[in-house]
């Protein structure tokens, strides 16, 4: 193990400190993903997968591997979900699999949804892949690591129509100690996001979008905006708050009933840490929907112009 991974290993305990959970940059494709409340939103099956490799060229950086599915009941009352998650960076590992539930009304031009979340969190360190500044060092040596095991649930608050995206969640409401032995601390926090769509047109439409995470000390702010054309390509940018840039891309390969999405997502680091986190953040998404024939459920933001 080289001396990068000392490097990240203190940027993983701010990391895990703050949320515990992977950045997302395309949250407005998969807001299930960090909102239960969103399950069933599609009015049909909907079915997603997304990988992120953060700090690209960067030995023991982030990666990230997030897989989700969640249906509506018939009468789109009820919506059911799960999602499964994967985390790495430096000596650490985390998964994650959660199930959700939410209940839907009908709330003017479109619905309110409410959803609640439960889950498992594993955690994994590998000591023996450190290597120390100071050889013998009797905090890594002969410490293989750490596996630890901790339920969790979340809720979320959720509104949809034609025009508006809102939502607002605690993904994890239980703060829990996980590796007590090297001050690690998994703590609740909390999500707030809103797109609107506006139409320009009749081919061209614009989306701007905010997710906003934060925690009683700590918060992180994303402003995204996308232009559409024709309902089938998305090209936006947005900027972080830690001052970093990111330019993505999204293409509806079909449209109707069936509808599959591919997405990529391109980060770019402020200039404090452009050079020495590598090539930058790569992340890419797919997402299949399949729609009910009769569904009076507004449309997700992707397959709708605005």
């Amino acid at each position: 193990m080289r001396y990068v991974y000392v490097i990240l290993l203190c940027l993983s305990t701010l990391a895990l400190h703050a949320q515990g959970d992977a950045v997302i940059s395309q949250y407005v494709l998969q807001p299930f993903l960090f909102n239960p409340a969103a399950a069933g939103s599609e009015g049909g099956l909907s079915a997603g997968a997304l990988y992120r490799n953060q700090w690209g060229g960067l030995e023991g950086a982030p990666q990230s591997f997030l897989l989700q599915a969640n249906l509506a009941s018939k009468n789109n009352r009820l919506g059911y979900g799960g999602w499964l998650g994967r985390d790495a960076w430096g000596p650490y590992t985390q998964h994650q699999v959660f199930g959700a539930f939410s209940y839907r009304i009908p709330a003017g031009k479109g619905y309110f949804a409410m959803g609640v979340q439960a889950g498992m969190q594993q955690f994994n360190t590998q000591w023996n892949d450190l290597t120390a500044f100071q050889a013998g060092d009797v905090a890594f040596t002969g410490n293989p690591g750490n596996n630890v095991f901790i339920p969790n649930f979340g809720a979320g608050l959720f509104y949809k129509s034609d025009k508006i995206t809102a939502g607002f969640s605690v993904p994890r409401m239980l703060s829990s100690k996980v590796f007590e032995s090297q001050y690690l601390t998994l703590v609740n926090y909390y999500t707030a996001n809103l797109d609107y769509r506006f139409q320009l047109g009749e081919k061209f439409g614009l989306v701007p979008a905010t997710l906003i995470k934060w925690t009683k000390n700590t918060a992180q702010v994303d402003l995204n905006l996308y232009l559409v054309f024709v309902k089938s390509i998305w090209v936006g940018a947005g900027f972080r708050s830690d001052k970093s840039a990111n330019f993505s891309a999204q293409y509806h390969l079909t449209k109707g009933r069936n509808n599959f999405s591919l997405a990529y997502s391109y980060d770019l680091a402020n200039g404090t840490y452009r050079n020495v986190t590598g090539s930058g953040t790569h992340e890419i998404s797919l997402l299949f929907s399949l729609k009910k024939k009769e569904d009076n459920t507004p449309p997700i933001p992707t397959e709708t112009a605005p």
